[in-house]
């Protein structure tokens, strides 16, 4: 009467999925995570893709001025009235100005020779300059974009690296601002008098074209083209009486 009650072993209930889940999971385990993975990254950038501003066209500015993020898309809107048509047909004409924060060695070396208002030794992050003006050479050899903003240096440097269209291609005539066969100085042109925000930027920066290379936007005759009649349209921008 008195027997000592055994505790019930564990019941174990193992179906067909169940064993085939474990087969697969034990063979297929880091094939499985890996597509999951890139799933994961391919949707994110497809998300991304689909919500992002679209953009007719993109100009850089490269040289030591910085703006703020409110600054620069002022900037952007005041480029977009340049804009002769909305190139991707969605309904908005969209430009937009990448910018490169770069200094010379002889921008650098004036920097670190003043102090703030507490008497220190103003420094410039050389390692950032650096790979400011890495990232910037690279993206010049993309051909994604023509219409070039740069401090008299950079200028000299694709000037130079035989970078640059010549006005003469582009223009009738010499245009105002002129400094050359290649550059505008940008203090010099209509756009730059009549629109305070352009003024964020240095009036020494040089407005040139580069020549289409066989890679990128300006590969493409259409793209190509489009990016030229922007340049015209700043260029000969006049105010209107």
């Amino acid at each position: 009467m008195n027997e000592e009650k055994k505790p019930g072993g564990e019941i174990v209930i193992e179906g067909r999925f169940a064993k085939w889940f474990d087969n697969f999971w034990y063979h297929y385990k880091w094939v499985t995570i890996g597509i999951a993975a890139l799933v994961i990254v391919l949707t994110i950038c497809i998300v991304q893709a689909c919500t992002r501003e679209k953009k007719d066209i993109m100009i850089v500015y490269a040289g030591h001025c910085s703006v703020s993020s409110s600054q620069q898309q002022q900037l952007n809107d005041m480029m977009t009235l340049f804009l002769p048509e909305d190139f991707d047909e969605n309904g908005d004409r969209v430009a937009t100005l990448s910018m490169y924060q770069i200094f010379s060695e002889e921008q650098i070396k004036l920097i670190e020779s003043q102090t703030d208002e507490n008497g220190k030794p103003l420094r410039v992050d050389r390692e950032h300059n650096t790979n400011q003006y890495s990232t910037y050479s690279t993206y010049l050899q993309t051909g994604e974009s023509s219409i070039y903003l740069l401090d008299p240096w950079l200028y000299e440097e694709a000037l130079h690296g035989g970078a640059l269209r010549p006005l003469s291609e582009v223009f009738s005539e010499t245009p105002n601002g002129a400094i050359d066969e290649y550059g505008i100085r940008l203090g010099d042109t209509e756009a730059y008098k009549d629109y305070d925000v352009l003024k964020l930027l240095p009036e020494d920066t040089v407005l040139c074209l580069m020549q289409p290379l066989v890679m990128g936007r300006s590969s493409q005759e259409k793209a190509y083209e489009f990016e030229v009649d922007t340049f015209r349209a700043i260029v000969n921008y006049r105010k209107e009486d």
